[in-house]
């Protein structure tokens, strides 16, 4: 690990744990919707500061809905913009699940 980011709510209750790893980034702890801004901002500068590919594990993140389907879709947008490559690894069966009924699956889950 290079580094840890810790995303905070309002309480100072610790939701996310950022934590950078040689891939890119590990995402662990409990995910609320109050906290989509900073999640949003947190991953869109981890983007722009890759040097063209970024890997997102999501693997360690408790709960999730459209929201954070929404946060990804962003940094995949801001991705394309400046020409960078990001993958989405470690769904949990509920994510998929939303990725599947919104067929964002094959878009959004990363392919090697």
């Amino acid at each position: 690990m290079r580094g840890r980011d810790l995303l905070q709510a309002k309480k100072g209750e610790i939701l996310i744990n950022c934590i950078s790893t040689n891939q890119g980034v590990l995402l662990e702890g409990r995910y609320l919707s109050s906290q989509l801004e900073s999640l949003q901002n947190e991953l869109l500068a981890l983007v722009s500061k890759s040097s063209g590919e970024l890997e997102v594990d999501l693997s360690g993140v408790v709960g999730g809905d459209s929201s954070l389907i929404s946060v990804l879709l962003a940094c995949m947008r801001q991705a394309n913009k400046e020409t960078k490559k990001i993958l989405f690894i470690g769904f949990s069966q509920q994510l998929m699940g939303l990725l599947q009924l919104s067929n964002l699956d094959e878009i959004v889950v990363a392919s090697r």
